[in-house]
């Protein structure tokens, strides 16, 4: 799943210059058009996307925004990744190198 919402948030975010949090809000509406059948993927996907941008809402970091998401616990590895691209400002390229990694 953590594929599905990389490669997501990639052709959003990155590829298309969408800004982080409507990123987010795009992702969260995003269904297919067939909401009742959803795949489970599909749906931890719209929950994460859904969680992440609660938690920026309320004023969260964009780290303490992935790392409390509910729907998929990203590694240690993953966090360190984020949290750089948080501090250098430098957050599209280190969801696309982490896309592709």
């Amino acid at each position: 799943m953590l594929r599905e919402f990389l490669a997501e948030l990639d052709e959003i975010y990155v590829k298309n210059h969408v800004g982080l949090q409507e990123s987010l809000k795009i992702m969260c509406k995003h269904s297919n058009g067939k909401k009742m059948f959803l795949s489970f993927s599909r749906k931890n996907v719209n929950k994460t996307a859904e969680n992440i941008l609660k938690s920026l809402s309320c004023g969260d970091s964009i780290t303490d925004s992935f790392a409390s998401c509910d729907y998929l616990n990203f590694d240690s590895s993953f966090m360190s990744f984020i949290e750089l691209g948080e501090k250098t400002g430098d957050l599209r390229r280190i969801v696309s190198y982490l896309k592709n990694k």
